[in-house]
């Protein structure tokens, strides 16, 4: 797999020098306009799907323990008490109870530390990921006008200006 701002003049670079790539992590400079300022961003491989669709977890090991990946088909969810958010959680989809399950307990630990945390007090868990698309078709109805309001106004409660936990 190549990556790290990858355009189509690098991508054909590599290949013209016989690179065994088979994978792209296209970056920022084809998919933005890349003389203008943009968010950087990484891809972050977590799972690999052989010929019949079996995926196989994939981590990415390196000596800054921030920059470690999380191994595994991963899915993001909000736990609220009542209306307030109170905290969200990446669960693994194949080995998280609580990923397929809303009702079921969570254990939590910390990305940092891997030390086990105290799990907020909630109500309801709320997956973040929802399809909207799927093959350029609309699978879902746009939220209501009030709706999206209504959030806009709650969720910046939960933003963090540090990444310590």
């Amino acid at each position: 797999m190549g990556s790290n701002d990858l355009d189509e003049y690098r991508i054909d670079a590599l290949q013209q020098q016989g690179a065994t790539i088979d994978m792209y992590g296209v970056g920022t400079r084809l998919s933005t306009c890349y003389d203008q300022p943009a968010l950087g961003g990484a891809y972050k491989l977590a799972a690999l799907a052989d010929e019949h669709g079996v995926l196989t977890p994939r981590i990415k090991l390196t000596e800054q323990t921030i920059k470690v990946s999380l191994p595994g088909c991963l899915v993001a969810k909000r736990m609220y008490d009542g209306e307030v958010p109170v905290g969200d959680v990446l669960l693994d989809l194949d080995h998280s109870a609580g990923a397929q399950d809303e009702s079921a307990p969570l254990a939590l630990c910390s990305l940092a530390t891997g030390e086990p945390v105290a799990t907020p007090e909630h109500t309801r868990i709320e997956s973040l990921s929802v399809p909207v698309m799927r093959a350029g078709q609309r699978v879902a109805a746009p939220p209501a006008l009030a709706d999206v309001r209504a959030r806009a106004k709650l969720e910046p409660a939960i933003g963090r200006c540090s990444s310590a936990c």
